[in-house]
């Protein structure tokens, strides 16, 4: 008697859009672990026509993030308020520091 033989299915390839997307993804997860690392607490609210920022209450440092916002705006918003600390003593990917300081 033969043996059934199994058909392996191969995933399909993403498109550039999800593949740009993953990277999005990707980029804005190591910023929140930046932020992370600097004791930043980030903050995802419905913050209706205000984008959010950087802000300090009893010497904790806050971003405030509007959920409603797509990834390109966080990544934007989360790079821009993050430049604003000093960051010369922190190890970053040479990437990601690039893109800070730009």
């Amino acid at each position: 008697m033969r043996k059934k033989r199994t058909v392996r299915k191969t995933k399909k390839p993403l498109k550039k859009s999800a593949k740009k997307e993953l990277g999005d993804l990707i980029l804005r997860d190591e910023i929140l672990d930046l932020a992370e690392r600097l004791n930043i607490k980030i903050v995802f609210n419905d913050l209706n026509e205000s984008q959010g920022g950087l802000c300090r209450i009893k010497n904790q440092y806050y971003i405030y993030l509007n959920s409603s916002m797509s990834i390109k705006q966080q990544i934007s918003l989360l790079l821009r308020e993050i430049a604003r600390i000093d960051l010369s003593k922190i190890y970053l990917k040479p990437s990601l520091r690039k893109l800070i300081e730009s």
